[in-house]
């Protein structure tokens, strides 16, 4: 009988590893609570305000735990500004991964250094990072500045680690903002602040909620109305 102990045992932790890898992997379909996040994303208002919305022509990501990907350009009809959106949802691991630094890097960017703003709108406050990316050939130069964040407990949050401080998440959103820069504009003067200021309120209400935002990180800026 104790002969088969040892053996037994390495049965019952593979068994284990085999569960948890499955449920990380999404190899038994994406969790409930996952789809119902994925589900909020069909409120997003394609307009509001002097926005509107038109389809963005990308081909989404094929990443196991990624549930829903939702790419949109935002027009300012008064001002003529454009923006690039893109939210994610799925779960927190896939979800926290290929940050800018990574995904912009691989593109041919090369993107400075982050910095942590507060967004001032009119339902409270959210809390991103923020950063540009150049990449440049022989002939031309390209320029984006990108926002980014994710929504915690009903909270736009960043972090340093976010695996680690949103490893407990059951589902995650990610979001962009990314504008073009033909030329460099002042960080107060982006017109994704704007956009921010306005989408936000529109934003939380289709995910569920439009609380206030607060976290450890935030400080460097503070941009209001």
């Amino acid at each position: 009988m104790k002969k088969l102990f040892p053996a037994v045992t390495a049965v019952a932790v593979l068994i284990v590893a085999g569960i948890v890898h499955g449920i990380r992997t999404d190899r038994w379909g994406i969790s409930e609570k996952v789809q119902q996040a994925a589900s909020r994303i069909d409120r997003i208002p394609q307009q509001f305000g002097d926005w509107v919305a038109s389809e963005l022509e990308r081909s989404p990501s094929k990443q196991a735990g990624i549930a829903r990907q939702y790419f949109r350009r935002y027009d300012n009809k008064r001002t003529g500004e454009t923006v690039s959106v893109m939210l994610v949802c799925g779960r927190s691991g896939p979800v926290c991964i290929h940050t800018p630094e990574v995904c912009y890097g691989a593109s041919g960017y090369v993107v400075g250094g982050k910095t942590t703003i507060k967004v001032a709108h009119p339902k409270g406050e959210a809390v991103f990072y923020t950063a540009d990316a150049v990449k440049s050939k022989a002939i031309e130069k390209t320029s984006v500045r990108i926002f980014w964040a994710w929504f915690v407990e009903g909270k736009w949050r960043v972090d340093s680690k976010p695996r680690i401080a949103f490893a407990g998440e059951p589902a995650l959103y990610k979001f962009y903002v990314i504008r073009d820069m033909a030329t460099p504009t002042e960080l107060k003067m982006d017109p994704c602040l704007d956009f921010l200021r306005q989408f936000l309120p529109e934003l939380n209400r289709a995910l569920g909620t439009s609380t206030t935002s607060t976290n450890s990180e935030a400080g460097d800026t503070l941009v209001g109305n």
